[in-house]
C-alpha cells in the first residue's frame, strides 16, 4: 500500500467515526424523519466497514488475493457489505424523496439481493483461491453476470438519483444525493471492470491493480467528507438557526402558519388534511407525519392525496415551491 493510500484510508476512517458521532448526537436531540436518519447511519456504517476492509487486506496482506481459509470470509464479507452499502444508499433515497412507488423497492431490493447471490455464487464455485475462473464456459458465465450487473446497477442508481434530483425540494440536499450517487456508480463501475479482469488473469490487471485500489480509497474518503458536510448544513445547520433565530421570528412564523391554514380553509381542505400540508411544508416525510399525528401511513397517503387534488399540485415538491 501506498502512504498515500494509506493516509487517504485513515482519513476517511475517521471522517467517518465523526459521521456517525454526529448522527448519534442528532438522534438524541431531534425526534423527526427517524426512518431516512437510521438509513443514513445504516449506509455510513456500512460504508466505514467496506473501507475498513479494504485497509486491513491490504495493510496485512500488500494485496487482495488473501490466502487460507480467511480467503472465503474475506469475499463473504466483501460481497455482502458493498451490496449492504448500495441497499442502505436506495433506501434512504427512496425514505428522503418519499418515493410512493412500491415498484421501486421492490426492484431494487430483489435486484440488489439476486445480484449478492449470483456473485456469491461465482466467488465460491468459480474462482480459485487467485480469484481465477479456469473454466471458458465459468469465465464466459462470470463475464455476462458482471455485465448485467454492471448496466442494472447503473439504471438503479442513475434511476434513485434522477428521482432526488426531481422531488427533492432543497438543492442542498438535492447536490448530496446525485453527488453520492455518482461516486457509487463510479465505485460500482470500476469494481466490477476490475474483478472481470482478474477472473480472466487480464494482461491489464497489473498495470492498473493498484491505481484502481487507489481510487477506491478516495471515493471512500470523498463519500465520508459529502455526507459530513450534508449533514452539518441540512441538520446541524438548521437546529444552530433554529437556536438562534430572534425573538420575533418565532411570532412571524406562527402568522405565517396562520396565513396558511386560512389559505387552505379557502381551498376546501378539512382541519386534518391542513395539518397535513403544514407538515409535508415542513419537509416531513409520511412516517413522520403518521407519528407525529397518531394516524396511519396509509391515512397520511390519503390525505396527501386529497391535498394535491384540491390545492391543484401534482406532487410534494410542487407544494412546496408554490406555497413555502
Amino acid at each position: 500500500m501506498t502512504n498515500a493510500a494509506f493516509f487517504v484510508y485513515l482519513s476517511a476512517s475517521c471522517v467517518g467515526v465523526a459521521i456517525v458521532a454526529l448522527l448519534l448526537l442528532i438522534f438524541r436531540v431531534q425526534s423527526d424523519r427517524r426512518q431516512s436518519k437510521n438509513m443514513l447511519m445504516a449506509f455510513v456504517i456500512v460504508t466505514f466497514l467496506v473501507g475498513l476492509l479494504y485497509f486491513v487486506e491490504r495493510f496485512y496482506t500488500g494485496d487482495f488475493e488473501v490466502r487460507g481459509g480467511w480467503s472465503v470470509i474475506v469475499r463473504v464479507l466483501d460481497l455482502l457489505l458493498t451490496d449492504a452499502q448500495l441497499l442502505f444508499w436506495c433506501r434512504f433515497l427512496q425514505t428522503e424523496t418519499d418515493t410512493k412507488e412500491g415498484w421501486i423497492r421492490r426492484g431494487s431490493d430483489i435486484f440488489i439481493v439476486a445480484a449478492f447471490l449470483v456473485q456469491l455464487c461465482i466467488s465460491l464455485f468459480l474462482m480459485d483461491e487467485h480469484y481465477y475462473i479456469a473454466s471458458a464456459g465459468g469465465r464466459a458465465f462470470a463475464t455476462a453476470a458482471y455485465a448485467a450487473f454492471m448496466a442494472l446497477g447503473t439504471v438503479l442508481l442513475a434511476g434513485h438519483a434522477f428521482l432526488a434530483g426531481r422531488r427533492e425540494a432543497d438543492p442542498r440536499a438535492r447536490g448530496f444525493h446525485i453527488g453520492i450517487s455518482l461516486l457509487l456508480l463510479l465505485d460500482l463501475l470500476g469494481g466490477s471492470f476490475y474483478m472481470t479482469m482478474l477472473f480472466r488473469s487480464s494482461p491489464l490487471l497489473d498495470a492498473g491493480l493498484y491505481a484502481a485500489y487507489d481510487f477506491v480509497s478516495v471515493s471512500f474518503l470523498l463519500i465520508n467528507i459529502l455526507t459530513a458536510v450534508y449533514i452539518y448544513r441540512c441538520e446541524i445547520g438548521g437546529m444552530i438557526e433554529i437556536a438562534a433565530a430572534p425573538a420575533g421570528q418565532e411570532e412571524r412564523q406562527e402568522e405565517k402558519a396562520r396565513t396558511l391554514q386560512e389559505r387552505f380553509a379557502q381551498e376546501g381542505l378539512s382541519q386534518r388534511e391542513t395539518e397535513v400540508a403544514l407538515l409535508l411544508l415542513e419537509g416531513a416525510s409520511y412516517d413522520d407525519i403518521a407519528d407525529r399525528l397518531i394516524i396511519s401511513k396509509y391515512t397520511v397517503k390519503r390525505h396527501a392525496h386529497n391535498i394535491y387534488q384540491k390545492l391543484e399540485v401534482s406532487s410534494k415538491v410542487d407544494l412546496i415551491s408554490r406555497f413555502r
